[in-house]
């Protein structure tokens, strides 16, 4: 079950390794100082903190494996009477972004051009007989092609303005046929809508092409600042400047504001503090949301957006989840020790406010969940001796975590109650050595996570298709990136 990461682009797992929990209660083995375990966890505290009516679904995205479609892709057919070598790569460039984008979506099967019976920019986007030159069904048929593409743009005055239509073959019917428009320098964003189109309109799920991911990223002075990537990686922004440690980003439901933890000076106490600030990405204001004494971290929204949960220090290293109020900044307990043990790391699932949390109640590193008003807590993991970082599925009741196994983290997922535990990572290095993967977060739509993992040596981010267990590395520098959170729809 094991691979080698010696130069990862893209990785593939061959089978699913579903885990049995007797067996990993063997393969996790409990830490034997409960001291140290306190210590330990103050530490990760601190620092690893609609389609419309018409649609029709014809993708089952909640089988356990979806069944890839062969789709064929026409070449952008330029339509300018006159145009430049530029004009004409243009195209080329939006072929090649939508052919990767589609890919990625684990939906689709790219039909080889080689496979085609007939050529899409000899013929009319209109099947035969209503257009003379229309495309013949049968023949797309033949090749074995699912759903046919066909894409054509024009260039005016610095605008770029395309026009698709998209084919359901088996059927014999046109899925739709739709207008993009925007300036040359806007081109991705152009084809990420289209391509979230077109998972939308066959999943009845949009996609994940115009989300963005959220990371704390070591500089090279060693301060830790906050930076906001697209999903695939690119086009990497800082946001925060505290020139400080920041830890612990978290998207609001409406993805337009981040909360966090950063480390700055309270001349108050004449020290620096934890506190917990959020920044709006509309207007780039950051205002401070806690600074009660001691550290204010570890937090996550209500899923209407009207509050957070909050992990505060209660003094000893001793830590405690809160509920604070977005408009009055009144805070209520939500956990209360016991003695010696702290609760941290809120994560609220969207469909029912349920919490997930990380404690040591037991004496070991578990995950819990409690209702919104901190009763009903139920212990989810009992093997094990270290299980943080817990994050929601937004569609599914699934959790995803970071496991110790030895003397590294694993990714982990199961069912919201506990059962249907299954290990999602197991790398290594180049040199043979065990890899850690930690903080694990999922993409809007639930089909993806995203995690960071020092396979490579460096803690880089990469992202796992949950369908196939497909990885993907996204960033590529000798900084290390820790906490990444994947926003909802934009």
């Amino acid at each position: 079950m094991n691979f080698n990461l010696s130069n990862p682009l893209f990785l593939k797992r061959k089978n699913k390794n579903r885990v049995n929990p007797s067996s990993l209660n063997q393969a996790l083995a409990p830490s034997s100082r409960k001291n140290r375990f306190y210590k330990q966890s103050l530490l990760l505290a601190l620092f690893f903190f609609s389609t419309s009516g018409q649609a029709k679904i014809i993708i089952n995205i909640g089988s356990a494996k979806v069944k890839k479609s062969v789709i064929a892709l026409s070449p952008f057919l330029l339509k300018n009477n006159s145009f430049t070598e530029e004009d004409k790569k243009l195209g080329e460039s939006m072929f090649s972004h939508l052919n990767e984008n589609l890919k990625r979506s684990s939906y689709f099967k790219i039909l080889p051009s080689a496979a085609f019976i007939e050529n899409p920019i000899e013929k009319a986007p209109i099947p035969w007989p209503e257009n003379i030159r229309g495309f013949r069904w049968e023949n797309w048929k033949l090749s074995g092609t699912d759903f046919l593409l066909f894409n054509s743009y024009t260039i005016s005055e610095g605008q770029v303005r395309v026009k698709v239509a998209f084919y359901n073959i088996n059927l014999k019917k046109a899925v739709f046929q739709r207008k993009y428009s925007t300036s040359s320098q806007h081109i991705e964003s152009l084809i990420n809508r289209l391509s979230n189109d077109l998972v939308q309109k066959l999943s009845g799920r949009k996609g994940i092409f115009e989300t963005k991911i959220t990371s704390v990223k070591t500089l090279s002075n060693g301060q830790k600042e906050l930076f906001v990537m697209n999903w695939n990686g690119i086009d990497s922004r800082r946001i925060t400047f505290h020139r400080s440690i920041v830890l612990s980003p978290v998207w609001s439901p409406d993805g337009q504001k981040l909360a966090y933890t950063a480390f700055v000076f309270n001349k108050k106490l004449k020290k620096r503090q934890a506190i917990l600030f959020l920044y709006d990405r509309k207007t780039r204001l950051i205002k401070i949301l806690s600074r009660h004494q001691g550290a204010n971290l570890g937090a996550d929204f209500l899923s209407n957006g009207t509050g957070l949960f909050v992990t505060l220090e209660k003094g000893r290293g001793l830590m405690d989840i809160f509920k604070l109020n977005m408009f009055n900044t009144n805070i209520s307990p939500l956990t209360n020790g016991p003695p010696g043990v702290i609760n941290v790391e809120p994560s609220v699932n969207p469909r029912n406010n349920r919490i997930a949390f990380s404690s040591n109640r037991n004496g070991k590193a578990h995950i819990y969940t409690m209702d919104s008003t901190g009763g009903s807590v139920r212990q989810l993991t009992s093997v094990g001796h270290y299980n943080a970082t817990p994050d929601w599925s937004p569609f599914k009741n699934k959790l995803v975590f970071s496991g110790k196994d030895g003397r590294h983290f694993d990714i982990f997922m199961m069912n919201g109650d506990g059962s249907g535990l299954r290990r999602l990572t197991h790398l290594k290095k180049s040199n043979g050595q065990r890899a850690n993967c930690e903080s694990p977060s999922f993409s809007p739509d639930g089909r993806f996570i995203v995690f960071t993992s020092d396979v490579t040596g460096t803690y880089q981010l990469f992202i796992m298709n949950l369908d196939d267990l497909y990885i993907e590395r996204i960033t590529f520098d000798n900084h290390h990136y820790k906490s990444p959170k994947w926003s909802p729809y934009l």
